[in-house]
């Protein structure tokens, strides 16, 4: 007898809908895991909750009915965010729908001001209901296509290989370091695994270039360029901050630099204001990126070179003068950005008297 596991055999029949009619839904809200999505239609009058499989097959036949009983496109879809679990059902309802996501942390703290503190799958969808209610302004719009969620899987695996090199040729030298002193010889698998991280950065450099060649057929491509024209962007610098930066909208240049999570920390109390460490929120990534490209327009470019020393001279520590570096870096980012030329010191020089 052929195995039939339980998640199967929950998803035989499908959900009951209490109508057909879903002109009155003033919006939906999904709960997502692994397995299932958990799904409220919500009205004046009342909420229908139903439970589909997160697969292809039932998110196609979830759009369907949607599309079929006139379901308003303006009415929000708020889903949750989380992980790569929710990509399919947003990338199937974003074709003809307005999603919206939401932060998993603001579900948890909207769950901690109830009085029984309950958690489930149907009380999470309901919670969704009252912070759409209360903070909708907050909520972003899922713009992303295709082609932009396989770049960002691809930016993915490159940093992935990369740390893993990293932490491979860590081990190895301390390893060695250990051999060196005591007299021992070296190993078949060190040199095995030598020999597998150099065939790891090989093929590293070829997706990075492969990553770059998929965005020049892409809208990407045009940023792209702007943004390699900043002296020591390279491209393959260029696609990755492009990937990033893509479908978010920055107001000014400090909406940009929070994003690049190198922002200090701000403790303030009345008149007293304190900054700290900077906040190292979500991709390390992309600090690193930062980094390495600051570190040569220090090395190679006059203003960031005289810049530096004049932080050095003034007993700033190298990790507080890399980062105002880094902040000048991204401003020369964000004039590029809103401008649609390539980099001029004219434009930088623009941009710093009117964002200032």
């Amino acid at each position: 007898m052929k195995h039939i596991s339980w998640s199967h055999l929950y998803f035989l029949h499908k959900p009951v809908m209490k109508t057909n009619d879903l002109s009155d839904v003033i919006s939906i809200w999904v709960d997502v895991s692994k397995a299932k999505l958990n799904i409220c239609l919500m009205t004046s009058a009342w909420a229908n909750h139903i439970v589909i499989e997160n697969s292809k097959k039932w998110v196609e036949w979830f759009y369907t009915y949607l599309s079929t009983n006139l379901f308003s496109k303006e009415a929000p879809i708020i889903i949750e965010s989380t992980g790569q679990y929710h990509l399919m059902i947003c990338l199937i309802l974003s074709k003809e729908f307005n999603v919206k996501l939401i932060n998993p942390i603001m579900t948890k703290q909207a769950t901690r001001c109830t009085v029984r503190n309950t958690k489930t799958d149907t009380t999470d969808a309901e919670l969704l209901a009252n912070i759409w209610i209360v903070s909708w302004y907050k909520l972003h719009s899922y713009n992303d296509s295709i082609t932009t969620v396989h770049a960002t899987k691809l930016m993915n695996t490159i940093e992935s290989i990369e740390h893993n090199i990293q932490s491979l040729r860590a081990t190895l030298a301390s390893y060695s370091t250990f051999c060196n002193e005591q007299n021992i010889d070296e190993n078949e698998w060190m040199r095995t695994i030598k020999k597998t991280i150099i065939e790891l950065e090989k093929q590293k450099i070829k997706l990075q270039n492969s990553l770059t060649i998929s965005c020049e057929k892409t809208s990407y491509w045009s940023k792209i360029k702007q943004l390699a024209s900043i002296p020591w962007i390279s491209e393959r610098i260029a696609t990755m901050l492009v990937i990033w930066f893509w479908n978010h909208e920055f107001q000014s240049k400090n909406q940009l630099y929070a994003f690049t999570w190198y922002d200090p920390k701000l403790k303030q109390s009345g008149q007293s204001a304190l900054y700290g460490r900077i906040s190292k929120r979500w991709n390390p990534y992309i600090r690193k990126i930062l980094y390495q490209a600051s570190f040569w327009l220090r090395m190679n470019y006059p203003r960031f070179k005289s810049r530096y020393n004049e932080l050095k001279q003034q007993w700033k520590h190298h990790w507080v003068a890399s980062t105002i570096l880094i902040k000048k870096l991204v401003h020369m980012i964000w004039s590029v950005w809103n401008s649609w030329n390539s980099f001029s010191q004219e434009i930088f020089e623009l941009h710093h008297k009117i964002y200032t």
